[in-house]
């Protein structure tokens, strides 16, 4: 009589290499999720102090006492703007048009006519995904 050929156990159930993040994502957007509030508040909080700066002198920081807590506030931080006009005015056509940026709110704000922006403007799926993540439902 012929052997019979052994069981074989079954193969284990294949585990996606990203699960073990999108528990991880999970589990911290859970975590996170009762904070949404007071980060919001926060964001709120340091606007409304950094505006009462807004009249110290650009170089100046200084401090907002409270009874118990300082917010300490430094000086503006540099910003770093080009004078189109005067760049312009230094180039040739052909080496200025290279460095135009033009956007569809300033399409909007000069009211070009809608048929010449349809002409130009194009649409393509290749933003950022949206991510949401839920919980999984029991078996």
């Amino acid at each position: 009589m012929p052997k019979a050929a052994p069981a074989r156990k079954p193969a284990p159930p294949k585990v996606d290499p990203l699960s073990q993040f999108v528990d991880e994502l999970g589990n911290l957007e859970a975590e996170l999720a009762p904070l949404k509030p007071k980060l919001a508040r926060v964001k709120a909080l340091r606007e409304l102090l950094r505006s009462a700066a807004e009249e110290w002198p650009n170089g100046a920081g200084g401090r907002l006492a409270g009874r118990q807590w300082d917010a300490v506030l430094g000086p503006r931080g540099n910003e770093t703007t080009v004078d189109v006009p005067k760049l312009q005015s230094l180039l040739t056509l052909r080496a200025f048009l290279p460095l135009v940026s033009i956007t569809l709110t300033k399409l909007k704000a000069q009211k070009i006519n809608p048929a010449i922006v349809g002409q130009v403007v194009k649409v393509e799926s290749t933003g950022p995904r949206p991510l949401d993540v839920v919980a999984r439902q029991a078996a």
